[in-house]
């Protein structure tokens, strides 16, 4: 059976045309769609995902600065959040090790010092300065506890305005370095010259400038030899608990290498005249030498002898005879090149000094800038004022001698030349007649 249906040919065309015209929709509506959820796709999860493997490059080679994603509940927000918290872990993890290791290098540091310095105040400065940098702090101070006063000294100070921080002595218990110093514990004080146990004991800065403090005793075997003071963060925080840990740490190594030092120059040094003792000095001059001869420097020796010292014993009796020994060696020290210049206690009443890469016309000027200074002493004594002078000889290697003993013959022969010539003058080695 067949069913004919006959439509006119325009009523065809529209309807194709009906048809082309739905069909291009749908096809455009397709397209807009298809980029919308592109973008959305883009936006919403590619761009995060980008970011997050750039951060992670950035912290794998160490950079750990990060913005975090916009707040969001999905999955992507969580894996931020938990990529943040490994990020903050870290860097915590990081700081935690670079704190350890300055640590742990400051403490290498001043324990090592010892072999370095021989110099009690140069040792308690190095200390010092190392504990202030730790700390990132403005400035501090190491007080030593005097045996015959009982009382905390302060030897050296860094940082601020001021060389020394206390200008008095401060009793056990008094104050918060005199307990700490007490106590044998540290303390924190971050509300500084508040603190209901901050003491002033005549501080040439003003107390108003202390804002925070930490003291940690430095402690010997089953005593206190002093304390050392942190003042003021540079950032204007406060210490923590953690920081005094560290301090004590830091004054425990100290307090040993202080100790160990102390003990180094009670064997070196005499203790009448607090000069090298004279075993030092044959040690000392033998290593001059030999570093003279080996890089072709110039090395002089200065003997000096006080005349007529057996009168001062005879006459005003040997504490006065002590009074003078001393107060020519304080002389001889405050004359020569700190830390450069070798002053020793020869024997009795004759004392020398070792000057390095000097020569015998440099080591001549500084001969009589010695016997000028000792000249200018004025010694007090109930029969009146006495005076000192000394007979100085001067002798240079290569050109005076070719080895220790013969440098030091030298020398003393020309010191006993002056004694000849009317004493109370100093005489060049090379000077002296045939």
């Amino acid at each position: 059976v067949f069913l004919e249906i006959a439509l006119p040919q325009s009523e065809f065309v529209a309807l194709a045309e009906t048809v082309a015209g739905d069909l291009g929709f749908l096809a455009l509506l397709a397209v807009v769609l298809a980029l919308a959820t592109g973008t959305y796709l883009a936006w919403h999860i590619a761009q995060p995902i980008t970011a997050l493997a750039e951060t992670t490059t950035r912290v794998a080679g160490g950079d750990f600065t990060n913005t975090p994603l916009a707040a969001r509940s999905d999955e992507i927000g969580l894996l931020d959040r938990n990529f943040q918290d490994m990020i903050q872990s870290l860097k915590t993890e990081r700081d935690l090790k670079e704190s350890r290791m300055r640590e742990l290098k400051t403490l290498f540091e001043i324990s090592n010092a010892v072999n370095f310095l021989t110099d009690s105040e140069e040792l308690l400065k190095f200390i010092l300065s190392q504990s202030v940098e730790i700390f990132e702090a403005e400035r501090g101070s190491i007080m030593l506890l005097d045996d015959q006063t009982d009382e905390l000294v302060v030897k050296v100070a860094t940082g601020g305005r001021y060389r020394v921080l206390s200008s008095s002595p401060v009793k056990l218990g008094h104050g918060i370095c005199g307990l700490a110093a007490r106590e044998g514990t540290g303390k924190i004080a971050n509300d500084g010259f508040r603190n209901r146990e901050f003491r002033d004991f005549g501080s040439l800065v003003p107390v108003e400038d202390i804002q925070s403090l930490m003291c940690s005793p430095l402690k010997f075997k089953e005593g206190t030899i002093g304390v050392i003071n942190i003042v003021n963060r540079r950032n204007g925080g406060q210490f923590a608990e953690s920081d005094l840990a560290l301090l004590n740490l830091i004054a425990s190594q100290a307090a040993v290498t202080i100790e160990n030092n102390k003990l180094y120059e009670l064997s070196i040094t005499d203790g009448m005249t607090k000069l090298f003792v004279h075993r030092y000095f044959l040690a000392r001059i033998s290593e001059e030498l030999l570093r003279a001869r080996r890089y072709s420097l110039r090395l002089s020796l200065i003997m000096i002898d006080i005349d007529n010292f057996k009168k001062f014993n005879d006459t005003y009796g040997h504490q006065t005879g002590d009074l003078v020994l001393q107060r020519v060696a304080q002389a001889i020290r405050d004359t020569v090149r700190t830390g450069i210049d070798i002053s020793c206690r020869y024997g009795g009443e004759e004392m020398a000094i070792i000057l390095p890469e000097t020569r015998s016309d440099e080591a001549f000027r500084t001969a009589e800038r010695v016997r000028e200074s000792i000249g200018q002493l004025q010694i007090s004594h109930t029969s009146g004022t006495l005076r000192v002078t000394v007979s100085i000889g001067v002798a240079s290697y290569p050109g005076d001698a070719h080895d220790r003993d013969s440098l030091i013959t030298a020398a003393d022969k020309a010191m006993y030349y002056s004694k000849r010539s009317g004493k109370n003058c100093s005489t060049l080695s090379s000077q002296i007649p045939e």
